[in-house]
């Protein structure tokens, strides 16, 4: 409700965002260890935007290496200093909402050369603006053979500029 309620991000971010994940949307059976696992270990930061490329990518904590490392051997995060890496990047746009046709949204799509194939490009968040500087987004996860290739909602993060314009490497 609060997401549908919200605007098209004017004018849209840019520089560091630090992020939350607020919920995940998988399925019942999953959805608890899933919050477990995000209480005891977010190596995810929040986001970058460069508003003049309209891209961006990602901040993660340097022990997202390890795992990132056995699922993509082949991808390299950038080191960002003081103890931040960048990972992921995207490119961002204004369109309809994927499940919320009726909504203009800001995309952020992840499906380029540069990132892994498996998981990183069948990702599309949608973000939108709930407050100035408050922005809630959902991560859209693609499924299903080319042909028929739909889109579902796996979880919400929210974003606020980063503290001090850099993000903190650690959590409260």
């Amino acid at each position: 409700r609060i997401f549908r309620l919200a605007t098209l991000p004017e004018p849209s971010p840019d520089g560091p965002y630090d992020g939350i994940v607020v919920t995940t949307t998988t399925f019942a059976a999953t959805d608890p260890l899933f919050r477990v696992l995000l209480l005891l270990w977010m190596p995810w930061l929040g986001k970058r935007f460069d508003v003049k490329t309209t891209s961006g990518d990602n901040m993660m904590l340097p022990s997202a290496r390890a795992p990132a490392k056995l699922v993509w051997p082949s991808y390299r995060f950038q080191d960002m200093g003081e103890g931040r890496y960048a990972a992921f990047r995207f490119r961002s746009y204004a369109g309809a909402g994927t499940l919320d046709r009726d909504r203009e949204v800001l995309k952020i799509d992840y499906d380029s050369d540069e990132n892994p194939t498996f998981l990183i490009r069948d990702i599309l968040d949608e973000l939108v603006q709930v407050v100035p500087d408050v922005y809630l987004g959902k991560v859209l996860l693609r499924y299903g053979k080319s042909s028929r290739q739909s889109r579902r909602l796996v979880a919400y993060f929210a974003l606020r500029p980063a503290a001090s314009g850099t993000p903190s490497p650690s959590r409260p």
